[in-house]
């Protein structure tokens, strides 16, 4: 089994951090369900199980925000986030995707196969 060892100093959180730089190389060799799926998490900063339960009815691309459910949030309790206009854009294209694939679909989740 693998040693972790935590960061003992600031200069060892640093080190284990990618820079927006790093993260947008890793980005552009994924395909795009996965480009979506690790974009909307590098932008969001949600927890892997926040963001496959995220659904549509959770999302208001007009108002620009995100309603975490009390049940999907690690404190139990309901936010409504901003969206930045990079992930805005993001889901208007993946909602205009699904809606011309909806008898497809098996899941209201957004991200359910990613």
């Amino acid at each position: 089994m693998p040693s972790w060892r935590t960061p003992s100093a600031a200069s060892d959180y640093e080190a284990l951090c990618l820079s927006a730089d790093q993260i947008e190389s890793i980005l552009k060799h994924l395909e795009p369900p996965q480009h979506a799926y690790y974009t909307a998490m590098w932008l969001t900063a949600f927890r892997k199980h926040t963001l496959e339960h995220l659904s549509w009815k959770d999302v208001d691309l007009e108002s620009r925000t995100i309603t975490i459910s009390a049940s999907q949030d690690k404190r139990r309790y309901a936010r409504a986030l901003p969206m930045p206009g990079r992930l805005v854009k993001l889901l208007e294209s993946m909602n205009t995707v699904n809606r011309h694939r909806q008898h497809e679909l098996i899941s209201d989740s957004i991200f359910a196969c990613y």
